[in-house]
């Protein structure tokens, strides 16, 4: 079924009303900068659908119509991370929610217009000068005095943790580490005591992380706790058990002929619950990630496969870095390959996994088909030569992803129909001149024959945003025999005629471009 995609006016729309800004009030982001070419921009913002576009998405909503999905009123502006993050815990990202950000951040954009934002160089050089006293310039380890000075400051609130802090575009990271038995008292929220019962629940039993927005609790028994901006919007809380490194082996075995093919290590850590362990890691700089957990009494756990495309925005098409390798892993476990991993912490492997099955589920099925729908915009840009720029923003209909594919075979050699029945496959239409030659040079054909025709005008397709200019198409039809549909009036000089084309035995109809 196809998509209810928005309009280009819509999403444009989405977007300016949040001055490009993601509209999860945890994130907040710019979504919209330069690009290296003067004349384009680099846009990371996507305009995602509070209620699917089409049935099975995340929050699909039957009562709706195609007009409804397709509105202003059921979208959203978020960064490509967020959009992502929402449509994967439909649970915890309701519809409401949604909603409450959109008119959120609609409501934040209004009060900022016409306001002058603070100059991000005014905020680091009264930040660096007050927390170390140094002049505002470039100082090779002004960074790291800074969270020094911070963790000090911290550590004296309460000397019975050890402060540990790092920062990233996301934001400021700040561990607290126990040195003894710490008497705290968390305070829940009402509104957050259900979604904390169920998380702590995870925390113990499997040893998954308990992540909370920050205004949802308050402490009692430490400075530390006490004076920590846990209000601030957009903070989270991340409480977790011990971890270890770990290393999680993969390989594919053919389920036929035995033969075995190694992907990357999967790098990551490994924390135990009283029922279970989880473990989380990424391969290829992240692109490819794994998890699962496993019960301490199963011989199996369920293993959850997912990609990031992130690194590849803004990146020539057949420069993708592990590509090849990805492709080929999801491609041959969606045609049957058996996957089978290990895992091994400081080089000794703990256990081994059975051979799995995972060819149906739709984890690799949707990313056999993305990766598929990558790989041939990659073999279209290779054949014509063209340098195409990956986007992350990109998304296709079911029609568009075939119209590549039929790109992609016409290049390859590969759009050719046979049949064996007797049947009309085409049909065309001749002018009657004065002499009637073409006319007759059909009427005297009584044999199978072959007819070529080509393009008039040739095909243009959009790969992520750029306009692309096919070559012309030849079309080859191998055996047919050409029946001419005489109309019942007389002929006279300037009337059309009907040519039926017929299958005969061994025919072939084949499609081709005229490269140039």
């Amino acid at each position: 079924m196809a998509r209810d995609d928005f309009s280009k006016r819509v999403i444009e729309t989405l977007r300016t009303r949040v001055a490009s800004r993601c509209s999860n009030p945890s994130c907040r982001i710019p979504t919209s900068g330069p690009s290296e070419t003067v004349e384009k921009s680099v846009i990371i913002g996507i305009a995602s659908h509070i209620c699917a576009a089409a049935i099975g998405g995340p929050r699909y909503d039957h009562d709706m119509t195609r007009d409804q999905r397709k509105s202003i009123e059921n979208g959203i502006w978020l960064c490509s991370g967020c959009s992502i993050k929402i449509d994967r815990d439909v649970k915890k990202y309701t519809v409401e929610l949604l909603r409450g950000w959109k008119n959120e951040a609609e409501e934040t954009a209004d009060n900022e217009l016409g306001n002058r934002i603070p100059d991000k160089d005014e905020i680091i050089h009264t930040v660096s000068s007050a927390l170390t006293g140094l002049p505002t310039k470039f100082i090779p380890n002004a960074i790291a005095n800074v969270h020094k000075s911070s963790n000090a400051s911290l550590e004296k609130l309460d000397p019975r943790f050890h402060v540990e802090s790092e920062y990233s575009p996301l934001g400021t990271k700040i561990g607290l580490f126990a040195k003894e038995d710490v008497d705290v008292r968390m305070n829940i929220e009402p509104f957050s005591a259900k979604e904390y019962i169920e998380k702590y629940d995870r925390l113990m039993e499997h040893g998954e992380d308990l992540e909370m927005s920050s205004n949802g609790f308050s402490f009692e028994g430490s400075g530390i706790f006490e004076n920590f901006p846990t209000k601030a919007k957009g903070g989270k809380l991340i409480i977790s058990h011990q971890k270890r490194k770990a290393v999680q082996k993969l390989w594919l075995i053919n389920r036929s002929t035995r033969e075995q093919e190694y992907f990357e290590d999967t790098v990551g850590k490994i924390a135990f619950g009283d029922t279970s362990f989880s473990f989380t890691g990424a391969a290829c700089d992240g692109i490819f990630s794994l998890k699962y957990r496993q019960g301490k009494h199963e011989k199996s756990g369920k293993i959850i496969l997912s990609l990031n495309f992130d690194s590849w925005d803004n990146i020539d098409l057949l420069q993708l870095p592990y590509f090849e390798k990805v492709h080929s892993l999801f491609t041959k476990l969606r045609a049957g390959w058996l996957l089978q991993t290990a895992l091994e912490i400081d080089g000794k492997r703990l256990m081994t996994s059975g051979e799995l099955d995972v060819a149906k589920d739709s984890i690799v099925i949707d990313a056999q088909v993305v990766l598929r729908y990558i790989h041939n915009t990659c073999q279209i840009t290779k054949y014509l030569n063209k340098r195409i720029l990956f986007s992350i923003d990109f998304s296709y209909s079911s029609k568009e992803y075939q119209i590549i594919q039929d790109v992609v075979d016409r290049l390859e050699g590969k759009s050719v129909n046979k049949s064996s029945q007797k049947e009309s496959v085409a049909n065309f239409q001749i002018l009657v001149d004065e002499e009637g030659k073409l006319l007759k040079q059909f009427t005297s054909i009584s044999e199978p024959t072959k007819v070529e025709m080509t393009q008039r005008k040739p095909d243009q397709i959009t790969i992520y945003g750029t306009e692309i200019q096919l070559p012309l198409i030849r079309a080859s039809l191998d055996n047919i025999i050409p029946k001419i549909i005489y109309p019942s009036k007389e002929l006279q000089v300037g009337d059309t005629v009907k040519v039926e084309l017929y299958a005969a035995e061994g025919f072939e109809f084949r499609e081709e471009y005229l490269m140039p």
